[in-house]
This record gives structure tokens, C-alpha cells and sequence, in this order.
């Protein structure tokens, strides 16, 4: 299965207005918005009405989420997107990815590059992975042992001659 760049990413930085951050998925009619430590879901005609006053910064394969550094007194969060990666196998429906190149987008307007240099190293150090499944299955949760993701499979107990239905 070949996996395309279906993440993008468009920024607003425009002083001294807010700084914010757009991130669009291909395929989904919803976008979110990452302003003023804060985050929204755009429709789809919100997006479009906002749209124009961003510019693209980049495309990525994943959305690894918002990481959050401290420095000093004060939080700076920067959202983390996969910009590289290779197949390494199959798992069932879900293809398996290996990460090698990340970019960290921040969501302010300074940048505190020296506190996420390390970060970006261990990510692109080619030990994270994630699954990604384009059919109608969802994706292979790579966080979970096998013993963990076949208690959370729906049991069905007959107790006094009724089914019930059990979720642990």
C-alpha cells in the first residue's frame, strides 16, 4: 500500500494578531485550528472562510500531536508532523512505518529551537513507528500488547441463561 502525504499544514503569522495554525486532513471535511493555546474544529465552509489569510508551510504523512517543552516560567507547544517514513511490514490490514524525519511547527511566534533539538533527534532516530490502514479497519494500535488489545475484544457472558455484553 503506498502511503501519501495526506496532512497539511498552513500558518498565520501575521504579528500582532494571534499566531495560528491550520491542519488539514485529506479525505476529512474538518480542519483544526491551533490558536491562542487553543484548539477548534473547522467545518468545512470555516475553513474556506478563513483559509485565504494562511500560507502552506508543509505537507506530512502523520500528526504525531502537540508536544509541549517548558522553558523557564513559560510553555511553548509546537505540533509535531511526520515528513518522512518507509514501510517496514504488514499487520493485518495495517501497514507498519518507520519515522525518520519530523518537522516541529510552533505555535507561537518564537521559537525556543534549542529545547526541541534533542526531541527531534529521538524521533528521527528511525525508533517510532506507526500503522496506517486505508480500508475500512482502523489502523493497528501499535501502543497496546496483544494481551492488553484482546481484553478490550467484547466478551460475551452467559449468566442465568442471558447474554451479556461485557467491555473491560
Amino acid at each position: 500500500m503506498a502511503m501519501y502525504k495526506g496532512f497539511r499544514v498552513f500558518e498565520k503569522s501575521i504579528p500582532p494578531s494571534p499566531h495560528s495554525v491550520l491542519l488539514e486532513r485529506k479525505g476529512k471535511d474538518e480542519t483544526l485550528l491551533f490558536e491562542s493555546q487553543a484548539v477548534a474544529v473547522l467545518s468545512a465552509q470555516e475553513t474556506e472562510a478563513v483559509k485565504k489569510q494562511y500560507t502552506k508551510i508543509l505537507d506530512g504523512y502523520g500528526c504525531l500531536g502537540v508536544l509541549q517543552v517548558y522553558s523557564g516560567e513559560a510553555t511553548v507547544l509546537y505540533l509535531v508532523i511526520i515528513t518522512s517514513c518507509f514501510s517496514v511490514g504488514k499487520i493485518g490490514d495495517s501497514e507498519i512505518f518507520r519515522i525518520t524525519q519530523t518537522h516541529f511547527v510552533p505555535l507561537h511566534y518564537q521559537q525556543g529551537e534549542d529545547k526541541i533539538t534533542e526531541v527531534r533527534k529521538v524521533l528521527n532516530s528511525g525508533t517510532f513507528y506507526f500503522s496506517h490502514s486505508s480500508g475500512t479497519n482502523a489502523p493497528l494500535d501499535l501502543t497496546l500488547c496483544e494481551q492488553r488489545r484482546q481484553k478490550q475484544v467484547q466478551q460475551i457472558i452467559v449468566f442465568s441463561g442471558i447474554e451479556c455484553c461485557m467491555y473491560i
